[in-house]
C-alpha cells in the first residue's frame, strides 16, 4: 500500500541545490580550509621574503580557488549529461512511492530501496534528498506530493529510517 507519492520533473534549481549542498559540500569545506591555509602561508612567506615558497603557496591558492569555482558547474553538467544518456535525451517525470519500500521510476528506470539504506536526509529549499550512498540519492520535490503531504512525510520518513542525520535548510 502506498502511503506517500511524489511526482516531479527535475529542474535546474533542484540539481544546483543537490550538487552544492549535498554532493560537493565536503569538498567545498575542505577546499575552503586549504585555501585559507595557502593564503596565510602565502602572506607569511611574502613577509619572510621567501619568493620561491610564496610562489608555491600562491600557485596552490590559485589552483584550489579555480577548482572550487568549477566544481559545482561541472558536476551539474555531468549529472545532466548522464541523465540525457540514460533516457536518450528525453525528460521523464520522476515518481517516488513510499510503502513497504521506497520505489523510484523515471522513464525505463526502476529502483527499489529499503528504508534502512537511507543514510542521511537533506531538507532543502527546492528538494528533499534521501542519501542512500556516497554518490547516490533520491530527490523529492516538496510541492510534488500527490499522496500525502510533505509535512506529514517528514515525520514518516524520520520514523521509518530510524536515527540518521537530518540536515535542514
Amino acid at each position: 500500500m502506498i502511503q506517500y507519492e511524489n511526482k516531479y520533473n527535475q529542474n535546474d534549481e533542484m540539481i544546483s541545490e543537490y550538487v552544492k549542498k549535498v554532493l560537493c559540500k565536503k569538498t567545498q569545506r575542505i577546499g575552503g580550509l586549504f585555501s585559507v591555509f595557502a593564503f596565510v602561508m602565502l602572506i607569511f612567506t611574502i613577509w619572510q621574503k621567501d619568493n620561491i615558497m610564496a610562489a608555491v603557496f600562491g600557485t596552490c591558492l590559485i589552483i584550489i580557488l579555480l577548482t572550487l569555482a568549477i566544481l559545482s558547474p561541472s558536476m551539474k553538467k555531468g549529472l545532466k549529461e548522464a541523465n540525457n544518456r540514460l533516457h536518450g535525451g528525453k525528460q521523464y517525470e520522476t515518481v517516488v512511492q513510499f510503502g513497504d519500500k521506497i520505489t523510484l521510476s523515471e522513464g525505463n528506470v526502476f529502483i527499489e530501496v529499503d528504508y534502512t539504506q537511507v543514510q542521511e536526509i537533506y531538507d532543502l529549499k527546492y528538494s528533499c534528498v534521501l542519501k542512500i550512498g556516497k554518490n547516490n540519492s533520491i530527490l523529492l520535490s516538496p510541492s510534488g506530493f500527490t499522496v500525502g503531504t510533505y509535512e506529514d512525510f517528514q515525520t514518516f520518513i524520520r520514523e521509518k529510517c530510524g536515527p540518521i542525520k537530518v540536515y535542514e535548510k
